[in-house]
């Protein structure tokens, strides 16, 4: 009933890999390595790939750039989004009963947290998949973000960045660095009878089956389609996969190295070096350092040799290549400087116009890919519901989810009176100000403004500020 084991679709799925990245999946995983704090192994072997570093020092520094500017490029969920309901063109009220399922789903399924994820996924690797599930333990539908090398796809030719349309999908769910001991949950498309139909089995490298069956022995879910989407940060463009940053990882990786070259200048060159000339070397002591004191012969010679390492020059080096990953990466050039001045209003906007740009462009691949989401775990939900305890959400109508635009001001007092002239003049609503001031979503600062109106009737106050 298998078509394509895992091993089958991991040799399909390199040369679509291979095409755009001739070691993908080995540049995803030691990209993944220093993003995680992890990468010890990865900068060693680096180091004594070129031959820097202290070859001594089994724990060598990690800088940590790559998590920096993934963090400073993961902006779009930095404030919860806004998710609304459409029947055709109509939005749906706010007190509508399927707004009131979709709430209680949302909250369930922590969506703000999840989307968030998966953009910081999406601003390290360029693309990762989301797949969903049903979890009765956790009473909701849960969602699990894997990463593009723990992914495998067959894809259908003419439609490869479509991974619906795909004829298989593996994903690993049990990692081992030999890839014959891996286990997959395989998702297979299509057979005789409906060419439409998605089944799903846990298995391993070679296909056979592997403990209890999520959909038992036949492994047709209750529910339509491949429950999975595809994040990326740009269009694919009939592609399967995109390029993993390689630029990221060796501009971090020689970063790494001359850090490490620093602390071996330090180590070796930091001190004031001691020369003892004397007509008897064997009475000459041999051990060296700032804690050991020497007795030598009576009419030696002893002698300092001042160094000149260039320890501050080396250093500069770094902040250099820093100011150059800043500006590949979009970021302003003094992102990652320690001496960066604050910026605010319109200083703030122009130096940040690139980064704006990659965000827009990211809002409009997000909302689709939340658009796509929705159909499933709606499905997948619906389908569960009596298990989870949860409420029937409507599947014909689709999710317009819109991004809250970043502050412009670092002052939490000016920001304020912007949002304020913003109300009075129309173009803005106190719900909105609520939430942008609290950082929360829509539906959280309405029951925020609730509360405080029943604060304010109970405890009242002689007058109000303007």
């Amino acid at each position: 009933m298998i078509k394509l084991t895992p091993a089958q679709i991991r040799a399909i799925d390199a040369e679509w890999k291979g095409a755009v990245d001739a070691r993908f999946e080995e540049d995803a995983i030691r990209l993944h390595a220093l993003y995680d704090g992890r990468g010890r192994d990865v900068v060693r072997a680096h180091l004594r790939s070129i031959g820097m570093g202290d070859k001594a020092n089994y724990d060598p520094i990690q800088v940590g750039v790559i998590s920096r500017v993934v963090h400073m490029r993961s902006v779009l969920y930095q404030q919860p989004a806004m998710r609304t309901l459409v029947r055709g063109e109509t939005p749906l009220e706010h007190d509508d009963p399927a707004m009131v399922a979709f709430r209680d789903l949302s909250m369930r399924m922590r969506l703000d947290q999840l989307w968030g994820c998966a953009d910081l996924m999406r601003n390290l690797f360029r693309q990762c998949v989301v797949l969903f599930a049903e979890s009765v333990a956790h009473g909701a539908v849960v969602s699990r973000i894997f990463e593009p090398y723990n992914v495998m796809r067959a894809p259908t030719l003419g439609m490869a960045d479509l991974i619906d349309e795909d004829e298989a999908v593996a994903f690993c769910i049990r990692w081992h660095s030999d890839p014959s001991k891996r286990l997959y949950q395989l998702w297979q498309h299509g057979d005789d009878e409906d060419p439409d139909l998605w089944r799903c089995w846990n298995v391993d490298d070679a296909g056979r089956r592997v403990g209890v069956q999520p959909y038992g022995d036949e492994g047709v879910p209750p529910f339509a389609g491949l429950p999975a989407v595809l994040v990326t940060d740009t269009p694919l463009m009939g592609k399967a996969w995109l390029p993993t940053p390689q630029d990221r990882l060796s501009a971090t990786l020689n970063i790494d190295a001359i850090a490490n070259d620093v602390m071996l200048l330090v180590k070796m060159e930091g001190h004031t070096q001691t020369v003892v000339i004397s007509d008897d070397p064997s009475s000459v002591p041999d051990e060296t350092g700032a804690d050991k004191t020497w007795k030598v012969p009576t009419g030696s010679d002893v002698k300092r040799l001042p160094s000149s390492p260039k320890i501050e020059e080396a250093g500069q080096t770094i902040e250099r290549l820093l100011s150059m990953i800043a500006v590949a990466e979009s970021l302003p050039p003094d992102a990652l400087s320690r001496n960066r001045p604050v910026l605010t209003g319109a200083s703030l906007m122009v130096a940040e116009r690139d980064l704006d740009r990659v965000r827009s462009g990211h809002a409009d691949l997000a909302s689709a890919e939340e658009a796509r989401a929705y159909a499933k775990y709606a499905a997948i939900n619906n389908a569960y519901a009596r298990e989870l305890g949860s409420r029937i959400v409507p599947e014909d109508v689709r999710l317009m989810t819109t991004f809250a635009t970043p502050s412009a001001y670092q002052d939490i007092a000016q920001q304020q009176q912007v949002s304020l002239r913003e109300m009075a003049i129309g173009t803005s609503s106190k719900l909105r100000h609520t939430a942008m001031m609290n950082r929360t979503s829509l539906d959280d600062a309405r029951m925020l403004l609730r509360s405080i109106e029943e604060e304010r009737d109970e405890f009242p106050i002689a007058s109000t500020v303007e």
